[in-house]
């Protein structure tokens, strides 16, 4: 079963939009605590130049906050997908 496959299967289902929706919130969960970090001081982290990049221009919210969109919008397709039953 190749990764094609497996993404396929997964976002057919409520549950597996679902577990998206986490793995996003996670991740920008995990962003943020990062950043919060490095901007007290108390923390050190490298990132790729195109996060810095962002990160300077929009600071710690133009990362956080398209993944937390993300998390939501899977959350509002599995929400959807589960009252209408739709495939």
């Amino acid at each position: 079963m190749d990764t094609d496959e497996i993404l396929e299967a997964l976002m057919s289902k409520w549950w597996g939009r679902a577990l998206m929706c986490l793995f996003f919130l996670g991740l920008a969960w995990l962003f943020y605590h990062v950043l919060s970090d490095v901007e007290e001081g108390t923390g050190n982290a490298r990132v790729p130049w195109y996060i810095a990049l962002t990160y300077y221009i929009g600071g710690k919210w133009a990362l956080v906050g398209p993944l937390a969109v993300v998390s939501g919008l899977f959350g509002l397709m599995s929400i959807h997908q589960l009252i209408t039953g739709r495939e």
